[in-house]
This record gives structure tokens, sequence and C-alpha cells, in this order.
């Protein structure tokens, strides 16, 4: 399969609330008189072929977490998530590469990558806003070529960790 890139993922900023002046305590964010902290970014450097930091990512590996009520990650899709760098690695040059891999032994069978951060506490204070960024290339495919593609970027709070299930 052909990768889909992102480079760099992040950097989430904490809008830190309205500065003395400013017209409205709600403006847009990207109004002046509004200050923004960043609070973690990543940039994806290092050697091509080489994993994700692991000190700021986890893999999320096989087909759903621990205890999920919903197998296929909810989705319904065939591929298994590893930690591989076959899967997932960085391509030397600022980005990180999700690479889709079919099996050559049964063509129905791929493995795929998923990562997510391990800090799961970005939150905006009180009265504030948070704002995540990210730069992706999806892969130019298009027909059968594409069939299965399922590519995402989700911001997803703690809670959709470690088997949630919701008892609303």
């Amino acid at each position: 399969g052909q990768p889909a890139s992102a480079a760099p993922v992040a950097p989430a900023t904490r809008h830190t609330g309205p500065q003395p002046g400013a017209s409205s305590p709600t403006p847009r964010a990207d109004s002046p008189g509004y200050a923004w902290q960043l609070v973690w970014r990543d940039d994806f450097e290092g050697r091509a072929g080489s994993p994700v930091n692991t000190s700021a990512w986890l893999h999320d590996v096989g087909t759903c977490y621990p205890g999920c009520p919903a197998e296929n990650w909810g989705t319904g899709e065939i591929g298994v998530a590893t930690a591989s760098t076959r899967n997932v690695a960085l391509d030397g040059k600022g980005h990180l590469l999700i690479t889709p891999v079919r099996d050559a032994a049964d063509p129905t069978k791929w493995t795929t990558g998923r990562i997510e951060t391990r800090r799961s506490d970005f939150r905006a204070e009180k009265g504030g806003a948070l704002r995540v960024e990210a730069r992706m290339a999806l892969p130019q495919v298009s027909g059968a070529q594409a069939k299965g593609l399922w590519s995402a970027f989700w911001m997803l709070g703690s809670t959709f960790r470690n088997g949630y299930r919701d008892t609303s």
C-alpha cells in the first residue's frame, strides 16, 4: 500500500484567555488579543525508517483496546494494527509514514498502524480554548486502489482509551 504521511503533528496550543483590551470575551481564536501557549508538539525528526518517539507516542496494536465492546476498532476495518516500522515510521524528512501492508501469502490480510499520544490530559484552561493542528497527505489513489483506505485524525478524550463503554 501507499503510505499516508503526516508532518508535523501538532502543535497543541492552549488559549490563555482574552488579553487586556480584547474587544470581546470570546473573539475568534485567530483574533488579535488572544495569546496561544504551546503545550506539545512533534516534528517527527529522525532517521528514515526509525520508529516514533515512544516517550511521546504509544502504538495501538491488534484490532481493539483490551475489553473493547466493538471489534475491529468499531469501524469494521480488516487491518491489524502493529508497532512495526513497516507500518509506522519516520521518513527522515520530518514526516510520519503510516503504511498499510498486504500479506503476500494471504491478500485478504493487512497490517497497518495506529498511534496516539501518551498524554491524555490536553484541555483548555477555564474560559479558554484548545487548538490542535496537523498537516496530512493521503495517498493519491482512486478506484480499486483506494478501496479500504479509511484515514482518520481524531481528537478523543482519555475515556476512549482502555475499553471505553458508553454507560449513558
